[in-house]
């Protein structure tokens, strides 16, 4: 059990989530998966109004369930306790399958989590499909995930996400006022793309270093035919 503590941010457009990525792939490595989320939920719908989350992600052939309990907001950033571990078999292997139209505590392996009985019966609310792609970065030397994620829903409808996960609260909230809001971090991007088209050589250098900026998060060092690098600490 762990406390959860994340910034979310909702981007506006396809565009702002192509040039966002492109972006954080020259700051880090990504990891990325799809994946498949179904939100669950009694008929009665006791854990919304209880304003606990329970979701199973199936993706890269894994199958978790997630439980969060009610979240606290401050100042944009969110914190919520947080459970999470494997869906057992056999259960895993049919929502590895394509879902399960009922399912309950037990067969989760969740007993004692959400103050319901072991064979309440829960049911999928909605589900999703998901790409996240994931990136290790740090403030100040801390260690800090950022999570972009493109969301599909049914008839064709999609989300654009960055969720911006540290252990500290304060920090995120400072993340938070850097960041500002979601068109001044469009205008920026889309200032730096469009001068680094305009530029011989390397353009992950100065995207970089605004991201860097913006974000407070370390970057790697430049190549070394860019001795011009504007990051701070980059050596050259």
């Amino acid at each position: 059990m762990s406390d959860e503590i994340e910034l979310k941010l909702l981007l506006p457009d396809e565009l702002q989530y192509l040039q966002l990525r492109e972006a954080l792939d020259q700051l880090a490595t990504p990891s990325a998966v799809d994946q498949v989320v179904y939100y669950l939920d009694t008929a009665k719908l006791e854990l919304q109004l209880a304003r606990q989350m329970l979701r199973v992600r199936v993706g890269n052939g894994v199958a978790k369930v997630t439980w969060k309990g009610p979240a606290s907001m401050t100042a944009g950033v969110q914190q919520a306790e947080e459970r999470e571990q494997p869906v057992p078999e056999p259960e895993a292997s049919l929502w590895r399958m394509g879902g399960q139209a009922v399912t309950t505590p037990q067969r989760l392996g969740i007993t004692g989590w959400l103050g319901l009985a072991d064979d309440a019966v829960l049911r999928p609310l909605g589900a999703m499909a998901n790409t996240r792609r994931t990136y290790h970065a740090s403030i100040e030397g801390e260690p800090m995930v950022l999570e972009l994620d493109r969301v599909r829903y049914s008839a064709g409808v999609e989300r654009f996400e960055l969720e911006v996960e540290h252990a500290d609260a304060a920090r995120l909230a400072q993340v938070q006022a850097k960041i500002h809001d979601l068109q001044k971090m469009e205008s920026m991007l889309s200032g730096l793309i469009q001068a680094c088209a305009h530029s011989s050589g390397d353009t992950a250098c100065p995207i970089i270093a605004a991201l860097a900026g913006e974000l407070a998060v370390s970057a790697p060092d430049c190549p070394p035919e860019r001795p011009d690098c504007p990051v701070s600490g980059c050596g050259h």
